[in-house]
């Protein structure tokens, strides 16, 4: 079952309600992957409310863009076609807000 009534506003603000030592915080940003498979590790939600990707197979439901071309084929998924190719590397833009919020407070500015 996929409930997003107690976790609507953490959309609207990128927090969740529940308690997690991975907050977000000034060097500690916001971690979707990882929110999402902690607290959706089937990918119910995402089946729910993305429906281009209810039948992609669990492995890669929280990252399509990672699974093999065929795979994603195989259940209609066509990136760039049917569901959108990523629009941001996660991992780098990581360490680029990381890097600005340390600058930040390193200037007093923040």
């Amino acid at each position: 079952m996929c409930d997003i009534t107690p976790r609507s506003g953490s959309i609207i603000v990128l927090v969740t309600p529940d308690a997690d030592s991975r907050r977000p915080g000034p060097t500690q940003p916001l971690e979707l992957g990882w929110q999402s498979t902690q607290f959706d590790p089937d990918g119910t939600c995402i089946r729910t409310f993305v429906p281009e990707l209810a039948n992609v197979p669990t492995p890669w439901i929280h990252s399509p863009w990672t699974a093999p071309p065929m795979e994603l084929a195989s259940v209609g998924v066509m990136l760039g076609n049917t569901y959108p190719e990523p629009l941001i590397d996660h991992d780098f833009a990581r360490v680029r807000v990381i890097a600005a919020y340390k600058a930040t407070h390193r200037s007093g500015t923040g």
